[in-house]
């Protein structure tokens, strides 16, 4: 064919799932070729790298928590006392990074699946 624009082949192997669910993404996106469905996937969906230092630090940071309260724990086992300001703050501390470390989760579940 003169002047065919895209020239070039791509082969692909799949399960009959894989194809099962993308011929089901065609019809609900009513695209009809497969070849229409990969470049517009293409352009849509691109590829996402993520710096995981940060999660790395968040670890670090959970870490340190955890050694002030074995500190909190070992001062008021020996003194019986403890300061209830010191053990409130760190449950707001360590609600915090549950709730991002839950965030970061579900975004990174989201990426994963292409819904980002």
């Amino acid at each position: 064919m003169m002047g065919r624009y895209r020239n070039s082949t791509l082969k692909v192997m799949l399960t009959e799932d894989e194809k099962a669910a993308i011929k089901e993404k065609m019809k609900i996106l009513g695209i009809t070729t497969i070849s229409e469905f990969v470049r517009k996937a293409l352009s849509v969906s691109p590829l996402v790298s993520i710096d995981m230092s940060s999660l790395n630090e968040l670890g670090y940071e959970i870490n340190r928590i955890g050694n002030n309260i074995n500190q909190i724990a070992k001062i008021a086992n020996q003194t019986k006392n403890i300061y209830q300001n010191d053990i409130a703050d760190l449950q707001t501390k360590i609600e915090t990074i549950d709730t991002t470390v839950t965030d970061l989760k579900n975004l990174l579940t989201k990426l994963n699946r292409g819904e980002c």
